[in-house]
């Protein structure tokens, strides 16, 4: 088994400094502390991500080599995450109950989170944990031999931004390509309906490489009369 890691680079030592508003510095610091590099533990079926994720806290944003900087000060988080398909259903069921609790903006509809819930249950899962607390899970269902759809995600809102979604995403998409999967969709709100979380959600597909494939009356597992829309991407 190899488990790849990377450091923090020169600037590893800093905990906290100042960074000029000058683009050349900034992208210094991004290629140094915050990129991750991922190993598949195929034996465990497990994932482990150590990155280092620069944070600002004031200042106006730079986007340089795929990063936001909000420049001036900031400090190094360091965390560990591990993805791995979960197997105990009831466990299952927990965490996403536990993740729909924190994440009202986005479940706040009874009859589908209870719907969630038992598919948990069913469906195939895969966990993030961070630090060896589960923060983020990812359902997947399979629908032909070439293809599967991202049934259900949610991250823990403190983990928001720090990229554990992408992660659970692109650790399933290698798992899929593995099996000859060539097609994995998400079914989400419509670009027509304004509500601000969800805007976020598509522009996050969006940025993984997912694009608008077909719109969908509602939502096939409740009453829900939301227009909802397919994103596909092809693996």
């Amino acid at each position: 088994m190899r488990e790849h890691r990377q450091g923090a680079g020169g600037l590893g030592a800093l905990t906290k400094g100042v960074i000029p508003n000058r683009a050349d510095q900034i992208r210094a610091a991004a290629r140094d502390l915050s990129g991750y590099s991922k190993g598949p533990l195929a034996s465990l079926g497990v994932t482990v991500v150590r990155y280092q994720a620069i944070l600002f806290d004031v200042g106006g944003a730079l986007a340089v080599d795929g990063v936001i900087a909000s420049a001036c000060r900031y400090w190094i988080a360091s965390m560990e995450v591990s993805i791995a398909e979960e197997k105990d259903p009831a466990l299952r069921r927990r965490i996403l109950e536990t993740l729909t609790a924190r994440l009202p903006e986005w479940f706040a509809q009874g009859e589908s989170n209870r719907h969630y819930a038992a598919q948990a249950e069913i469906l195939e899962a895969w966990i993030a944990r961070i630090d060896g607390r589960a923060g983020g899970l990812l359902l997947i269902k399979r629908h032909s031999p070439g293809s599967a759809e991202i049934y259900w995600l949610g991250v823990d809102p403190d983990y928001h931004r720090q990229g554990i979604g992408k992660t659970l995403i692109g650790a399933v998409e290698d798992r899929l390509r593995e099996e000859k999967i060539r097609f994995l969709f998400v079914m989400t709100l419509h670009p027509e309906d304004p509500y601000e979380p969800y805007r976020r959600t598509r522009l996050f597909y969006e940025r993984m490489g997912f694009a608008l494939a077909l719109s969908s009356g509602q939502a096939l597992a409740t009453s829900s009369s939301d227009p909802l829309a397919y994103y596909l991407k092809p693996l």
